[in-house]
């Protein structure tokens, strides 16, 4: 009796090759993507909408309040289209929430980045552009603060936005002033900056998208289409954040 040859597969044989492929292409987007995101296969990100319930933030032609939510409220259902992303809320739109309880919303849900979206107000109705607002040097979170502040200012390089750093300078006990320092070649500073940014551990970045008191501004983005386009801009800021394009 003489034995069976066993059957051995070879590669070119075309069922394998087609079942190589196969596999390749089930796990190989999987395999890069962990190598990104240090074997997560999603970016989580935050969103803090300033301000809530009665609390209305900067007022001028509008309510700062409104537009954050607004924004915030798009950009979250413009995110979650990309499921790379998983989209976390700070608080409820419209709900009352402490930088304390903004704060521990952030740690518990350990987001790559935690965007707060703000307004300014300067009495001088001309004034314009957007400030971006990284964690300051002296935080273990400055550099990766910084990196997606960057990519966000150069996202909106046509919004004449620039990114710094926030610093409460003490006049005496009870009064301070605010000093905004160009990050670019900044040094640390021994003195308190956005309570959110001192409370959260996960990389900020604040953002004051316009001047409240600029007619001009209110009319370009608090609109329907002026907050759509704003939160597109948002998502492509975040793909070049996290090195998704």
């Amino acid at each position: 009796m003489t034995k069976k040859k066993k059957k051995t597969l070879k590669l070119k044989d075309p069922m394998v090759l087609i079942l190589a492929v196969l596999f390749l292409f089930i796990t190989g987007g999987t395999a890069i993507k962990a190598a990104v995101f240090g074997g997560r296969t999603e970016v989580i990100v935050m969103l803090d909408a300033a301000y809530g319930e009665e609390a209305k933030g900067n007022s001028g032609v509008i309510n700062e309040a409104g537009y954050n939510a607004a924004l915030v409220k798009e950009l979250a259902e413009v995110l979650k289209k990309d499921n790379r992303f998983i989209v976390k809320l700070s608080h409820e739109e419209g709900a009352k929430a402490t930088i304390h309880d903004r704060a521990a919303a952030a740690d518990k849900e350990n987001p790559e980045l935690l965007l707060s979206i703000h307004c300014g107000y300067d009495p001088a109705k001309t004034v314009s552009g957007m400030k971006i607002y990284a964690d300051v040097p002296g935080s273990k979170t400055n550099a990766k603060s910084l990196e997606a502040a960057q990519k966000i200012k150069e996202t909106f390089a046509a919004e004449n936005a620039e990114v710094l750093y926030r610093y409460y300078e003490p006049l005496d006990e009870k009064t301070f002033q605010v000093v905004n320092v160009p990050a670019e070649g900044s040094e640390t500073k021994e003195l308190k900056t956005w309570s959110l940014m001192e409370e959260a551990s996960v990389p900020v970045v604040i953002v004051e998208q316009f001047n409240v008191a600029n007619e001009e501004a209110a009319a370009k983005y608090n609109t329907e289409e002026g907050i759509k386009a704003t939160a597109q801009q948002y998502y492509k800021a975040l793909l070049a954040v996290f090195k998704l394009n």
